[in-house]
């Protein structure tokens, strides 16, 4: 097991919204950083009493760069608390990346997490493309598989597009999410500064029809194994014609060429509600399943 949980810690390391790059991406100020034992920390932000790790990030969480020490690292986790509690604060929230990315790395932070003496919040539903063991088209359901059949027919282009067509893809991320009921949990100016910040993670790619973009997706590369498919949107009037299927089939076959094993398509939940009709798009396009949890502790 030791050899198994090594191996996946060099495979983990390191997830981009671990890096301190990306932490510390609007200074130092607002994050406290804890180192634990055997080389592992732990970064928080805290606000009216409450210390996240991490907000305005799919996730935080034990950022492992050894394989953990778990009797060393519970005795240093008191002074973590204590550090924490000093500062006024009275709960803990730790949100954990899917379980997908690393399994048995998962599986070592939820038993030391509940060790800790932190109960699960939330249970999200992740959904994701195995690509290491999937072709696109294996798991794909019947009408999927003549939706992208049709579409395939409209000679649309995909391409990696530059910023200069960030303004169109967001206006159609934008209006997808209105027209759902979802909220756009980012500001244009803040994408943009990612794009502009992080331009090897931060990815843009589109479907067009001449001059007119019919999809659009924003990936983040996680690392060099797993891919986060964060927004993706496609124009209302080619929406009956299933652009996004085919920018999706796109996505998947570059993934593969580059040695991806992880197309992850986020979470189809919100607090631990199962979206149903996001759910069962993904799960027709052939995801599968797995857990992320955030995790919470009064002190």
């Amino acid at each position: 097991m030791e050899s198994l949980i090594s191996k996946e810690v060099a495979m983990a390391a390191p997830f981009f919204f671990h890096s301190e790059a990306f932490i510390f991406r609007n200074g130092e100020n607002d994050i406290l950083s804890f180192s634990i034992e055997n080389g592992s920390k732990i970064y928080f932000s805290i606000k009216d009493a409450v210390a996240v790790s991490l907000p305005d990030a799919p996730f935080g969480g034990l950022v492992f760069e050894t394989s953990p020490d778990l009797e060393s690292e519970g005795q240093k986790w008191s002074q973590v608390e204590g550090a924490i509690k000093s500062r006024g604060v009275r709960q803990l929230i730790i949100k954990t990346w899917p379980e997908c990315y690393a399994p048995k790395l998962w599986n070592v932070q939820d038993n030391y997490l509940r060790t800790a003496g932190f109960d699960i919040l939330h249970k999200e539903m992740n959904q994701h493309f195995d690509i290491g063991k999937d072709g696109f088209h294996k798991n794909l359901a019947k009408d999927k598989k003549y939706r992208l059949g049709q579409v395939s027919k409209n000679n649309l282009v995909f391409r990696r597009s530059g910023p200069e067509d960030l303004v169109a893809a967001y206006e159609l991320f934008v209006a997808v999410r209105a027209e759902k009921g979802y909220p756009v949990t980012m500001t244009f100016e803040a994408l943009q500064a990612s794009f502009e910040q992080f331009p090897d993670h931060y990815q843009l790619y589109t479907l067009w029809e001449g001059d007119f973009m019919a999809a659009a997706t924003v990936t983040i590369r996680v690392n060099h194994r797993v891919w986060y498919n964060f927004y993706h949107g496609d124009a209302l009037e080619y929406r009956p014609a299933s652009p996004l299927l085919l920018l999706i089939r796109h996505l998947h076959e570059l993934a593969m060429a580059e040695g991806v094993e992880i197309l992850d398509l986020g979470i189809s939940s919100d607090q631990g509600m199962i979206n149903p009709g996001l759910f069962d798009w993904k799960e027709r396009l052939g995801c599968r399943e797995s857990f992320k949890l955030i995790y919470q502790k009064n002190l």
